[in-house]
């Protein structure tokens, strides 16, 4: 079984996440409670390891927003960008596809999105 989604929610009664299992034969780590730095730092590290981020949530939580992460083996490129705008969101994917990358996954969480983009 390998996590396909991640969804934080909340926090009225305290922070809850939705999570999709698969019999995805590709290997995947899910991470949660990072910091915009702790994405960077890991999107770095796993991608050293072979993986590629495959999505990506923002949440708020009272120590500021974090964010959830699913990585996944993969020989795909992946880049990613978090707290966008719409029309930042709109700048981005005109860039990415400029760049031969097709939009992978978007998420949404008050006024702002986070997306992944493969090539």
């Amino acid at each position: 079984m390998a996590i396909a989604d991640l969804v934080a929610f909340g926090p009225k009664d305290g922070l809850r996440f939705h999570a999709v299992w698969n019999q995805s034969a590709v290997p995947a780590r899910a991470l949660l409670n990072l910091t915009r730095r702790d994405l960077r730092q890991q999107f770095a590290q796993m991608g050293q390891e072979g993986y590629i981020l495959d999505r990506v949530s923002e949440y708020p939580t009272e120590e500021g927003s974090r964010h959830a992460a699913i990585f996944e083996k993969g020989q795909a490129q992946s880049v990613f960008y978090i707290g966008m705008t719409a029309f930042d969101l709109q700048v981005r994917q005109a860039e990415a596809v400029s760049k031969g990358m097709r939009l992978h996954y978007i998420s949404h969480s008050g006024n702002r999105f986070c997306a992944v983009w493969w090539k």
